[in-house]
């Protein structure tokens, strides 16, 4: 399990505190889904669970980040050895290799696995991502979906115990997204706990275990998907929820659905 208690967070030489006693946690196997608007911490958020604040971005970390039961607060990055991944919001920024195999590859050979393991967990991803078609291919000729699919795929290889990913739907278009909220939602299942930091909630939100809104560096709400919908509703919602949302206001129905899928019942249920 995944703990945080009370932490704070500043970057290097600002005297302002950008995350403010943030206490939550991630059980194997969940969804979390951290909503809220641009400059309410999402990002330093993420950076600080995933270790690169303090060791990539410098920064002061106060209280405790728990993962299995040890303080991993400030840890370097090495000695988290792939149990913690990452997918960052620009994955252009973090792209080391000029060849797409070679990118989803540089994480094990950093870990020290043997080439037959690499290979093995490669061809795994490539299917489970559909990317197969892409391994030869060099990482400056992808689209800015096909790269953030890649950073995924870079991310799953380690088969990490915690997942992380920064608006990780913002670059892709809407087939991809279902895609990939599927696949999420299969690790998760497979007791991957997975934190999303998203505010495109379409493909998403009806997956999520539990949903997290933080604003002005603070939790604001924590709690079922069905439960948030007041507190995001000016931050995003899904298109289908909006229009349900409105039809409740006027008060033509009581159940906001989070889905297509799930209005498409509800529609069925009444008439």
């Amino acid at each position: 399990m995944l703990q945080l208690k009370q932490v704070k967070v500043r970057y290097k030489d600002s005297e302002n505190w950008v995350l403010h006693d943030i206490n939550f946690f991630v059980k194997p196997g969940d969804i979390v889904l951290i909503v809220g608007p641009s400059g309410s911490g999402k990002t330093t958020l993420a950076r600080t669970i995933t270790g690169l604040i303090p060791n990539i971005y410098p920064g002061e970390i106060a209280g405790e980040i728990i993962f299995e039961n040890e303080n991993i607060t400030g840890k370097k990055l090495i000695e988290l050895k792939g149990a913690i991944s990452y997918v960052g919001q620009n994955p252009e920024l973090f792209t080391v290799s000029l060849r797409v195999f070679d990118e989803i590859a540089t994480p094990l050979v950093n870990l020290g696995y043997p080439k037959k393991e690499i290979i093995r967990r490669i061809n795994f991803v490539s299917e489970l991502l559909r990317i197969k078609n892409m391994l030869n291919k060099l990482t400056t000729e992808l689209s800015a979906g096909q790269l953030q699919k890649i950073a995924i795929a870079s991310a799953i290889v380690t088969y990490p115990k915690v997942m992380v990913l920064d608006e990780p739907f913002a670059r892709l278009d809407k087939r991809s997204a279902v895609e990939i909220a599927k696949i999420l939602r299969k690790l998760a299942d497979n007791g991957t706990s997975i934190l999303v930091f998203e505010h495109h909630l379409d493909e998403i939100l009806k997956f999520a275990n539990r949903v997290v809104v933080i604003n002005h560096g603070t939790i604001v709400f924590s709690g079922r998907a069905l439960e948030c919908i007041s507190y995001i509703k000016d931050i995003d919602l899904p298109e289908i929820t909006e229009v349900f949302l409105m039809l409740k206001t006027k008060k033509i129905d009581r159940h906001v659905p989070l889905s297509v899928d799930e209005a498409v019942r509800l529609i069925d249920r009444l008439r």
